[in-house]
């Protein structure tokens, strides 16, 4: 009968110290203190009233800006590089069409022959 109350208080402190355990993040002085906070890419560890936030960052206009030219710039070198990609498939498949088939399955086999056995 011992045993078994022995049992159940370790088990009750064993279980209390896993509770204190997977709490304890959440305390903090500074923001240095929140490392083991995981948050969004956007958001800040943040320290406020002793706790441990994610805070989303706050940027002024002229940063709004500069991120959206990056972007256009972005889309921008997409969008040409898009209409490289469909001219060059369009000249490929021109090309394709004048070469004969023997000499177009005759040049496949010699490619892949040369990557497989070198």
């Amino acid at each position: 009968m011992a045993k078994i109350f022995k049992f159940v208080y370790v088990m009750i402190i064993i279980i209390s110290l896993l509770l204190v355990a997977m709490n304890a993040q959440g305390y903090c002085l500074v923001d240095a203190d929140c490392v083991t906070l995981v948050c969004n890419f956007d958001e800040k560890r943040k320290c406020l009233r002793s706790t441990c936030v994610c805070q989303r960052e706050t940027m002024n206009l002229q940063k709004q800006k500069q991120k959206q030219e990056v972007l256009e710039a972005k889309m921008e070198f997409v969008m040409a590089k898009k209409d490289e990609m469909r001219s060059d498939i369009k000249a490929i498949l021109n090309l394709l069409k004048t070469i004969n088939p023997w000499e177009y399955l005759f040049t496949l086999y010699f490619f892949f022959c040369t990557i497989f056995l070198f």
